[in-house]
């Protein structure tokens, strides 16, 4: 909240910095407005990015950025359009993250079983290694399975998790279930 303040005060003087400059700080007011749930005044942002670059197509990145803050206001039909946009875009990073949150919206809202996101799941774990993605997608796609009574399936996607991020604040619950669910094999098996 303390960038949001400081950029606020600020962000105004980047309109005479060049423009790959002005692109990136509006983009990250626009992340830390978003993070702090401060949809109107993200959307200003955004749209003096759209001023700003004129006839240049606006990033995915901030089309995403939209498309949060629609599933935010609850306005779930924009967010699915525009993630699907994003998802098709040629940037991978952003097209993926687009795709997983899409996934996750259909899911949400019933519009597919829990078997196809669980298979679209570890589709989108082998698209992108690393980072926030593979986070997400490891710990849903573990807590899945699990459900789905799934249990090796789930004990290893959950060991990943623990194994390729062992920093994450939901490492101890990730450990809890993987007891949980270990238990449970062992019934079975029995």
């Amino acid at each position: 909240s303390q960038a949001v303040e400081l950029m606020r005060d600020t962000i105004d003087l980047s309109l005479g910095y060049p423009f790959s400059l002005q692109k990136e700080l509006r983009l990250s007011f626009a992340r830390a407005l978003l993070k702090e749930e401060q949809v109107s005044i993200m959307q200003e942002q955004i749209d003096t990015l759209i001023s700003v670059l004129g006839e240049e197509k606006l990033p995915a990145e901030a089309d995403l950025l939209v498309a949060r803050a629609a599933l935010l206001k609850g306005d779930s039909q924009q967010a699915e359009s525009l993630l699907a946009e994003v998802a098709n875009s040629e940037d991978k990073k952003f097209a993926i993250d687009a795709q997983y949150e899409y996934l996750m919206l259909l899911y949400s809202r019933g519009d597919i079983a829990r078997e196809q996101t669980i298979d679209a799941l570890k589709e989108i774990r082998f698209m992108w290694r690393g980072g926030d993605v593979e986070e997400q997608v490891l710990y849903k796609l573990g807590r899945m399975l699990v459900a789905a009574e799934r249990y090796r399936e789930g004990l290893d996607q959950l060991k990943f998790f623990n194994i390729f991020f062992p920093e994450s604040p939901f490492r101890s619950e990730i450990t809890a279930l993987m007891t949980d669910t270990f238990m449970k094999l062992l019934e079975q098996d029995m």
